[in-house]
C-alpha cells in the first residue's frame, strides 16, 4: 500500500480535526487509500498556531509510526481552508485513524508499505 509521512500535527490533523487538503510542492502520479505516515519531526510552529486557534492536541503527538489511512481523491484547486497558496493541493477523504499506531520508518515522497506488515499489526 502507497503512504505518505506528514509531520505532525499535520498527520493528526488529517486524521481527527477535518484536514482535508494535504499541501505539497509536487503533485501525485497515484490515486487510491493511502496510508498516513506521521513522520518522526514535529512542525513545533504549527503545533503553536493550532493550538491558538483553538484545537486540542495530543501530548505527546505519535511519531515515527503509521497512523492511519485516507482516500487520495484527485489534486488540484481546493477551497478547503486547509489549502495554501502556491502548492498542490492532494484532496483527501475518508480518514480512518487506526486504533493503535504502527510504528514504522517513513520515507520521501510515497513509499510502499507491505500489505502483510498492516494485517499483522492488526492482529
Amino acid at each position: 500500500m502507497k503512504a505518505l509521512s506528514i509531520r505532525q500535527p499535520w498527520a493528526y490533523a488529517i486524521m481527527c480535526l477535518g484536514k482535508d487538503v494535504e499541501n505539497r510542492i509536487w503533485a501525485p502520479n497515484w490515486a487510491g487509500l493511502l496510508l498516513v505516515h506521521a513522520s518522526k519531526t514535529v512542525d513545533v510552529d504549527a503545533v503553536r498556531y493550532l493550538t491558538e486557534c483553538g484545537y486540542d492536541l495530543p501530548d505527546p503527538l505519535v511519531t515515527g509510526a503509521l497512523v492511519g489511512t485516507v482516500r487520495l481523491i484527485g489534486c488540484g484547486p481546493s477551497e478547503s481552508e486547509w489549502a495554501e497558496a502556491n502548492q498542490w493541493h492532494w484532496q483527501l477523504t475518508d480518514p480512518r485513524p487506526f486504533p493503535t499506531p504502527i510504528p514504522w520508518r517513513g520515507a520521501l515522497r510515497l513509499f510502499d508499505v507491505p500489505d502483510d506488515a498492516i494485517q499483522a499489526a492488526a492482529r
